[in-house]
């Protein structure tokens, strides 16, 4: 009879290690799905971060640009940027 119930207690801690082994793998899946899947998100936020400061930075170097050659035209046709800036600035 106590054998009988030694056998029993370790058939039963045996399916309790069973059980808790396959939820640990399940947690485990869990975690690394949740984990993957932010992962995947963060690097697309990362991404589209970058993305909006080079479209920012090329934005202001085509303004850069623009401003140049209308400096250089107005140079061409003898104004003085200094006073064309000096008006821009203050009217």
């Amino acid at each position: 009879m106590h054998d009988n119930a030694i056998l029993a207690s370790r058939q039963s801690s045996s399916a309790l290690d069973e059980s808790n082994s396959f939820s640990h793998y399940l947690s485990f899946r869990f975690y690394k799905d949740n984990l993957d899947h932010l992962s995947s998100a963060t690097k697309d936020s990362i991404n589209n971060f970058l993305k909006s400061i080079s479209e920012i930075e090329d934005d202001f170097l085509l303004m850069m640009h623009q401003q140049q050659i209308s400096n250089l035209e107005l140079h061409d046709f003898g104004i003085d940027t200094r006073a064309a800036n000096y008006m821009e600035e203050n009217y």
